[in-house]
């Protein structure tokens, strides 16, 4: 047979085949009756595509503004919908919510009928449908009680609103927990669309990026990313697979497809890959599918094509219908509910799909690592949380105290928003990312006001506890410490030493592990305190390194940096194992083998154990671990722990993330962890029972006194009163890997029963009475009923309406010296009319605004938000607010809010720099001339500039020789400081001239000139210069660039849409001096009448080849 055969066959009859011709390869469509009668039938394929929104909570725009939007883009869909009626047609137009939270936002805004209406007008006819989770979270950093709860948007669903969708997405996250498989298949949820990003600042040095592969930077299919994910067309990893939960029974169909806003890239219909016409996708359907003809036995195939924030719209519907109407194999199909696809795959292909085990771990963890100090309040609000509830709940089962259920449930609803993934390390700039990060930590303290336990567990064991100097020991350990620093722990049960060097050392490294500092502590900037204490009455010793002003981390020059804190274990042999949230794993091991195994995201303790004894370290504060060595890159995918290494290392923090502080003396984070050892196994010294009570005495009490399992590996997770008022709830986790029959032990409601219930509290079929059978890591409900209802509180009011985002007002800094965002609730009142916002200084009040909602198409926000500039640099600055009715009568004022503003550091005053995941640059603020940009195709520098002369400025209002004698060469322009005045996304910078005396001092004109500097790709720098007259008489104008690139031996093509036919090419050798201006228009001076504008703009691209000069 000399022709290739695919499974694409048009509506007449004919099937597309491939022959080579002169070394090409030709298509042509060929009559099936034409074709032999051996050839391999055309596969009927159904290719569904998931339309859909990507929205960060937060860093796209800030919280507020995306949940307004979510609200929007939904109406928007509605509309859409109701033009094309036609249910039938399986390119319809169809519409996916990427999670509950764009869903819940929706009754929350518009009202209960409106989300009846939505129910059973689009979403009951599949034509909008819904992912049952919240968003793209990072499940890792869940805590237990917080990972169940998580799964009760299922719930809602089912209950509220009648609906019950099977499939969670994660989208762009690049990882998922284990250890939420098992509870999620448990309520309801079967399938996961897996759409990961595989972006992280620094690409791999193991694994080459193909950059041909649309959106290299984050399309995982291109490999070489940041964040190791290997979902890719050619990896011998399956994209379809049951993922087998940790209790060896449960599983998730799972589609991993590319990149959300790249999975059509492979069928031809990526906007983003240039536009998608019929004819991309005719010259790209027959690879892909030979391909999948090849590798799988479906007929059936799931991706997604959506971007950041896209609104709904007809483009995907209409090309289907195209393609449709001419092709009958393959039919394209819009994903309404994406339910349908993975039905028809478990329902036609279950048998044939393989199955995979394991942890996958996300890149993105390192994300959280970069705000250490918040991570940390985290853990420790999930863990007050949980023993506040099982508190609350004893109470209301012993002495009918009413329960508070609502606040609760907002608190652990608002740790979920937490742990959104949407934390600001890449590019993003703005108010976007402050306000974000305002939003972060409005939710964390609102679960810690209402677990309201000051303090935890460390510092409760500690109290009293002289730190060791020297020599010190108790009736298991001998232990030996200089300055912070553990160089000795002898056991003496073992009878023998477990440190093979010093433990507690902070290694820290400001080149990306190319180098270690010295003098670690001093290089961070940072005051460190290391302590040692050892536990009078049990085997532990207590460890603590706090820093105080880590101002190193804030840095003009982000991704370098890394601290460490080293344990090196002396366990000849020895084997890892790190607890997750559900599960415990083996490290480089237990791993679907997608993601990296250069860490883990351990829950509370990681072990290392050789079978006679072991050794482990309990973590309070942070969740990344390194087994046996640091990882430099953090994409590599050994499959083995490297021999003859015992060590651990506590990945502490990175950074990443440079806008969460207003400056680096704010960056204070400590790390707390307890040393313990063991004979045998960690299974049977009941390791997870010992870390239990150490972390969470007071929930560990709880189940102690009132309600446990019998089984020592059975440990309570929570304990709350059940969301329908009969009974308790209480939750287990069976802790060892152990499948286990036990019977759960409780004096709360004396003889009442004790049944099974799922984790929804729905009850559970097939439950012996009496006895509670587990599965190993299976998390277990149960309820404690005797059919009395328990009363529940009412939910607190603060005086807002309550909208899951900011109420009580809150103030951060910004990015410009003396920015400060101020955001506050909604009043409630019918009579409200607006807030008066009051500034202290010194010791008087001063109403400095009048701020009333904003409203934005047709929908108000839901907070209240101000921007005041020229607060003063670095400052604390008290604010209050009061609300005014229509009446102008004013209400009370609101308590004292304070706000502090940067420190900015000196190179900040200098220049302003944008990172884009293809290029940097950097920009001066006198002259707002080009310093520097670094793409990803100029090989490295390639702008001329040192020590503020040199690089890219602009000349106007004239070019060379001045008019007249005593003015600047090449104008005014380069001699003024600019002001920045906006960021556009990652990617770009925009510059701002006015008039003023300064200016009139040289030019006498009034005008208003504006710079946009834009990267494009990885060779194309875009100027964008915008000239208004402001004044009442015309002037006379010309423009354009002084260049000085750095390109070694390459060159720079000039273009511009001011004259289409001009180019010119710079061919640079080294460094060249700054060049004579260059434009088109350069030295013609053009009139400007007032008040009219002019655009110009010039595009400074490197090309792939130089030819010889």
């Amino acid at each position: 047979m000399n022709f290739t055969a695919y499974s694409m066959l048009t509506r007449d009859g004919r099937r597309l085949v491939s022959r080579l011709e002169n070394g090409r390869e030709v298509f042509e469509l060929v009559p099936e009756s034409d074709l032999p009668a051996d050839l391999p039938p055309v596969r009927e394929w159904k290719l569904y595509c998931v339309r859909s929104t990507h929205t960060d909570i937060g860093l796209h725009n800030p919280p507020y503004i995306q949940r307004h939007g979510s609200v929007v883009r939904t109406d928007l869909a509605r509309k859409l919908v109701a033009a094309e009626p036609d249910d039938t047609d399986p390119a319809a137009f169809r519409y996916t919510l990427e999670g509950y939270w764009f869903f819940h936002n929706y009754p929350m805004d518009k009202g209960e009928a409106a989300t009846r209406s939505l129910v059973a007008n689009e979403m009951r006819r599949g034509r909008i449908g819904t992912s049952a989770l919240c968003a793209g979270n990072h499940t890792h950093v869940y805590g237990y009680e917080e990972l169940c709860r998580s799964a009760y948007t299922r719930k809602i669903y089912e209950e509220r609103w009648g609906l019950a969708p099977k499939t969670m997405f994660m989208a762009d996250n690049p990882g998922v927990a284990w250890s939420v498989v098992q509870p999620y298949v448990e309520a309801g949820i079967e399938n996961l669309l897996f759409m990961p990003n595989q972006w992280n600042p620094l690409p791999s040095t193991i694994t080459k990026m193909d950059r041909t592969v649309p959106g290299c930077y984050w399309n995982p299919d291109a490999g070489g990313g940041g964040s190791r994910i290997d979902v890719r067309w050619n990896s011998p990893l399956p994209m379809v697979f049951w993922w087998l939960a940790p209790d060896g029974v449960s599983k998730l169909l799972t589609a991993a497809t590319t990149l959300y806003s790249y999975g059509g890239a492979a069928f031809g219909m990526c906007p983003e890959d240039g536009p998608a016409t019929l004819k991309t996708m005719e010259s790209r359907m027959p690879r892909i599918l030979k391909k999948l003809d090849a590798r799988y036995p479906y007929d059936v195939w799931i991706f997604a094509q959506y971007g950041d924030d896209e609104p709904p719209g007809i483009w995907a519907s209409d090309l289907f219908k195209t393609w449709n109407a001419k092709w009958r194999w393959p039919e394209m199909h819009t994903a309404g509910n994406p339910d349908e696809a993975f039905d028809q795959l478990r329902t036609k292909w279950g048998d044939c799909i393989p199955t995979i085990s394991g942890e996958m771990t996300s890149g993105w963890l390192q994300h959280a690592a970069s705000t250490p100090e918040l991570l940390a309040q985290k853990f420790a609000a999930d863990r007050a949380l949980a023993a506040a509830e099982a508190s609350a709940a004893v109470d209301a089962a012993t002495r009918g105290a009413p329960f508070p259920g609502e606040e609760f449930r907002r608190a652990y609803w608002a740790l979920i928003l937490n742990d959104e993934h949407s934390y600001g390390t890449s590019g993003y700039q703005g108010r976007r990312v402050y306000e974000t990060w305002l939003q972060h930590r409005d939710w964390i303290e609102k679960a810690q006001a209402t677990a309201n336990r000051p303090g935890d567990a460390f510092d409760a064991a500690v109290r009293g506890l002289e730190p060791i100097r020297g020599t010190a020991e108790n009736a298991w350990y001998r232990v030996v410490v200089a300055d912070g620093v553990l160089t000795s722990v002898y056991d003496k049960e073992l009878g023998r030493e477990l440190l093979d060097g010093p433990a507690n050392r902070f290694l820290y490294t400001r080149d990306n592990h190319r180098t270690w500092e010295a003098d670690p502590a001093r290089a961070l900037g940072a005051e460190m305190t290391q302590t040692v204490r050892l536990a009078p009455h049990a085997k532990q010793i207590y460890v603590e390194t706090s820093f105080r002003h880590a101002r190193d981390l804030l840095n003009d020059d982000r991704y370098y940096r890394y601290g460490y804190l080293a344990f090196p274990f002396a366990v000849p042999g020895g084997e890892f194992f790190a607890q997750l949230n559900g599960a415990v794993m083996r490290p480089y091991l237990d791993l679907t083998g997608h993601c990296t195994d250069a860490y883990v995201g351990a829950r509370e303790w990681v072990a290392v154990e050789n079978g006679a004894f072991g050794v482990a370290l309990v973590q309070f504060d942070s969740s990344l671990v390194e087994c046996g060595e640091i990882h430099p890159d953090r994409t590599c995918y050994t499959g083995a722990a490297p021999k003859g290494k015992s060590a651990i290392y506590s990945y502490l923090f990175t950074d990443w993330l440079q806008m969460h502080q207003p400056d680096g003396a704010h960056v204070n984070p400590a790390f707390r962890y307890v040393i313990t050892s063991y004979a045998g196994n960690w299974k049977d010294a009941h390791l997870p029972a010992t870390v239990e009570r150490t972390v969470n005495p007071e929930l560990a009490g709880i189940a102690g006194r009132h309600v446990h399992a019998e089984a020592p590996n059975v440990l309570l997770a929570g304990l709350k009163v059940a969301e329908d008022g009969k009974g308790l709830i209480a939750r287990f986790r069976e802790a060892e890997g152990r499948r286990t029959t036990t019977r759960i032990v409780q004096d709360l409601i004396p003889g009442g029963a004790v049944t099974r219930n799922d984790v929804l509290e729905r009850p559970w079929t097939g439950h012996a009475a009496g006895e509670l059978e587990l599965l190993p890591y299976q998390f277990v409900t149960v309820r404690i009923d005797d059919g009395r209802a328990i009363p529940f509180a009412a939910a607190k009011d603060d005086g807002y309406r309550y909208t899951e985002l900011v109420t009580r007002p809150r103030a951060t800094h910004g990015e410009r010296d003396g920015q400060l965002y101020l955001e506050w609730g909604v009043d409630p009142s019918p009579d409200f009319d607006h807030f008066e916002l009051w500034r202290q200084t010194g010791a008087n009040w001063a109403k400095i605004a009048d701020v009333k909602p904003e409203v934005h198409d047709g929908l108000p926000y839901c907070v209240n938000r101000l921007e005041l500039l020229a607060q003063g640099s670095h400052v604390r600055v008290g604010f209050k607010i009061r609300p005014v009715d229509k009446n102008g009568r004013s209400g009370a004022f609101s308590e004292v809010f304070w706000g502090e503003t940067r420190e900015m550091p000196a190179l900040a005053r200098v220049r302003v720099v944008a990172n884009y995941e293809a290029g940097r640059i950097a920009v001066r603020y006198d002259g707002a001339t080009l310093e520097s940009w670094i793409g990803g195709a100029t090989g490295g520098e390639a702008v001329a500039s040192q020590a503020g002369r040199g690089g890219v400025a602009v000349c106007w209002p004239w070019c060379g020789e001045p008019p007249r004698e005593g003015l600047p060469r090449d104008g005014l322009a380069r001699q003024m400081r600019w002001e920045l005045v906006q960021r556009h996304g990652k990617w770009g910078l925009e510059f701002e001239l006015k008039s003023s005396a300064e200016t009139r001092k040289i030019w006498p004109h009034a005008f208003n000139l504006r710079l946009r500097v834009q990267m494009h790709g990885e060779s194309t720098l875009v100027f964008t210069v915008t000239e208004e007259n402001t004044g009442e008489t015309p002037f006379e104008t010309a423009w354009g660039l002084l260049p000085a690139f750095r390109l070694d031996g390459r060159a720079v093509d000039l273009t511009s849409d001011d004259a289409p036919e001009w180019r010119l090419r710079l061919t640079c050798a080294g460094d060249t001096q700054p060049m004579a201006a260059v434009g088109p228009c350069t030295h013609t001076q053009r009139t400007l009448a007032p008040h009219a504008r002019r655009v110009h703009a010039l595009t400074a691209s490197v090309p792939g080849e130089v030819p010889p000069a």
